[in-house]
């Protein structure tokens, strides 16, 4: 069995709901809640509920530059151009305002920072989605992004290896849509 997270200080009473939701769940609810759903509800992912308890589910959302499935949301610099900036202080104000929006348009978990792709090649289609390939930099911004995030939102890094691959990406998607 894997090591407890101990949820002490400012997590202390998350833990002990979760701890306490998590006793009372029958063994299919729980493993309904951790299978996403085809209806994803507007969220880019959600996860199963349980209604018994309720609990609501999981509403995973996308966007690094705001949010993705929402209408009438804002648009905020991409990652890149905050990277260029070099600036922490407006790392952290732009991901306060994209946290508050992703709450108030229902998500529980923003899909994001970005810390990939490597920028490595010049023509990346993905680069704009990370501040920079410079690791030191990309650390610096991403630690008060994810602390801008979380007033909010949950964060959740991605892409952390392999994300210069566009070419086949989703083949049996592009068989069907004949790409």
């Amino acid at each position: 069995m894997a090591a407890e997270a101990p949820g002490t200080g400012e997590w202390e009473d998350a833990f002990k709901k979760a701890r306490e939701l998590i006793a009372s769940m029958k063994v299919d609810e729980k493993i309904d809640v951790l299978i996403g759903r085809l209806d994803a509800k507007g969220c880019s992912g959600f996860t199963g509920s349980v209604e018994r308890l309720g609990f609501p589910g999981i509403c995973l959302n996308d966007a690094e530059s705001g949010v993705r499935t929402g209408k009438l949301v804002n648009g905020y610099p991409a990652q890149i151009h905050v990277g260029a900036s070099w600036n922490k202080t407006l790392a952290l104000e732009r991901a306060r305002f994209i946290g508050r929006e992703f709450k108030a348009k229902g998500a529980n978990v923003l899909l994001g920072p970005v810390v990939g792709p490597l920028g490595r090649i010049a023509k990346g289609g993905r680069n704009w989605e990370g501040f920079t390939n410079d690791p030191y930099l990309a650390g610096a911004l991403v630690a008060p992004t994810i602390q801008g995030y979380q007033e909010s939102v949950i964060a959740c890094v991605k892409h952390l290896v392999a994300n210069e691959q566009e070419t086949n990406r989703l083949p049996p998607l592009a068989g069907y849509l004949g790409i």
